[in-house]
């Protein structure tokens, strides 16, 4: 894993289902997730990954900023974009689906996933 850096935006997020589905974002040094979700930036921890997710109880949570921005009640456009830096890459996914286990699996999206390589 050389990803140095992960940057996350979406409007939902679950951060359990999130977890088990890239588990490598646990290895990275420093996680940035932007969301616009109604729960709070501490219960995304506390409910979701440390009561429901036993494979990650006890984990430090350090390497993870959580930004949770002024979202209005009615339309907000909120893109979904992960940026993966690596000491000799970047890898950017846009995607039409948030990070939640329902987008992926029962719902029809799309991905677009771009690397580019240090010269």
């Amino acid at each position: 894993n050389d990803i140095e850096v992960a940057v996350l935006t979406t409007y939902k997020i679950q951060m359990n289902w999130l977890l088990n589905q890239c588990p490598l974002l646990l290895t990275v040094p420093e996680v940035v997730i932007a969301h616009g979700d109604k729960v709070s930036v501490v219960d995304l921890f506390t409910k979701e990954l440390l009561i429901t997710n036993d494979d990650h109880i006890g984990y430090s949570h350090d390497n993870f900023t959580l930004i949770k921005p002024h979202v209005p009640q009615y339309g907000c456009p909120h893109g979904k974009i992960m940026l993966l830096f690596g000491k000799t890459s970047l890898l950017v996914m846009i995607s039409t689906g948030n990070l939640i286990q329902v987008d992926y699996e029962r719902k029809t999206n799309v991905s677009l996933i771009k690397k580019w390589l240090a010269e």
